[in-house]
Order: structure tokens, then C-alpha cells, then sequence
């Protein structure tokens, strides 16, 4: 079976990881990205600037709904996206994000998608995405978590990260230092092919 895309989840306190990788992804990646962050309004503009400026592949700051191809996807903050059987990302206006990840994990195995899922670092909030990761390995996807001790925001180092509590549930596949997510990702997709 193919994977349809790499989903990337962050919560607060990740972008600082997803800049330094984001430029590793390239055309060597023949699979569109979706990033899910559960950032606060306001902060996108920024977020958007930076992120832009270091990737390599095609960027779509998301606002409507849009076809799936080999691009990186974002969306603007204050949205959560969401994709149908027809391979288009469809966005929703929700008050609150806190279970953007999870949701959209449920999603993709009811749309009977098969993404490669990365979690970088970030501060976990409530459960998300937790019982999406959850679910995720129980339907044999792919989960790539940041290495705990590598994470380039020094303020996160001593706080409940989101790497060490999907370790702890045992929600993942691979562990990976951040700078070598890329080609864990690339190691995948390889061994699935064969």
C-alpha cells in the first residue's frame, strides 16, 4: 500500500523544531505535507514568513477548500483542516482547536487514507493528539516522534513535552533526532515499496 501524504503535528512550542527541518524536505518527496499546528491567532503571519522563506517545496497557506498535490499545507490560524474521499483539504472555522490533530487522524482512517504521521516537539495539550496517535498505530500508520533530549527550544527541555508523552504511551513507530526525520520518513516510504 502507498502512504497519501506526511502529516506533521505540532502544538505551541514546535515551530522552532519544523524550522530547522522544513528546508530537508525537497523534491526527493513525492508526497504532499500537511502541517497541523494548534498555534494561536495572530501568530500565523509570523509562523508563515519564517516558514516560507526555509522550504524548498511549493507552500499553500490554506483558507479554502483545495485539491491535494505535491505541496507543503498550512493553514491560517483560527481554521482546522479536514480532507474528503476526493482528495481535497476542506477547512472549518472552530472556536477551539484543541483536538485538530486527533480529528483529523480519526478522519483519514475513516476516509481510509494512509498518511506517514510526525510529531515534533511542542507542550501537549489535554490529549491531542494522543488518542489520534492512538488510533493511528492501532490501523498500522506510520509514527515518527522527535527524539525527547533533541529539541532546539531550550524552555521546552524541562516541561511536559509532547515527544515524551507519546513515548510513554507507546504511540509511535520510530523515534527520530530531529535533523534525521526526513529520511526516517524517506526510509519508510522505501521499505513499503519493496
Amino acid at each position: 500500500m502507498n502512504y497519501d501524504f506526511i502529516l506533521i503535528g505540532l502544538t505551541s512550542g514546535g515551530p522552532k523544531a519544523l524550522y530547522s527541518i522544513i528546508e530537508k524536505f525537497d523534491e526527493s518527496f513525492n508526497l504532499p505535507i500537511i502541517i497541523l499546528q494548534n498555534l494561536p491567532v495572530g501568530f500565523d503571519k509570523i509562523f508563515c514568513e519564517v516558514f516560507a522563506e526555509k522550504a524548498k517545496l511549493p507552500l499553500e497557506i490554506v483558507d479554502k477548500e483545495t485539491i491535494l498535490e505535491n505541496k507543503i499545507y498550512l493553514s491560517k490560524a483560527g481554521l482546522v483542516l479536514s480532507i474528503n474521499e476526493n482528495k481535497h483539504i476542506i477547512v472549518t472555522n472552530y472556536k477551539y482547536q484543541e483536538n485538530c490533530i486527533t480529528e483529523f487522524i480519526k478522519n483519514c482512517i475513516k476516509q481510509k487514507f494512509k498518511p506517514i504521521i510526525v510529531c515534533l516537539s511542542g507542550v501537549l495539550t489535554k490529549n491531542d493528539p494522543l488518542y489520534g496517535l492512538k488510533i493511528a498505530k492501532e490501523n498500522d500508520i506510520p509514527i515518527v516522534v522527535q527524539k525527547v533530549d533533541d529539541d532546539p527550544n531550550m524552555i521546552l527541555r524541562n516541561e511536559t513535552s509532547l515527544p515524551e508523552a507519546i513515548i510513554k504511551k507507546n504511540y509511535y513507530t520510530s523515534i527520530s533526532k530531529l535533523n534525521d526525520i526526513p529520511q526516517t520518513i524517506l526510509n519508510i516510504i522505501e521499505k513499503n515499496e519493496k
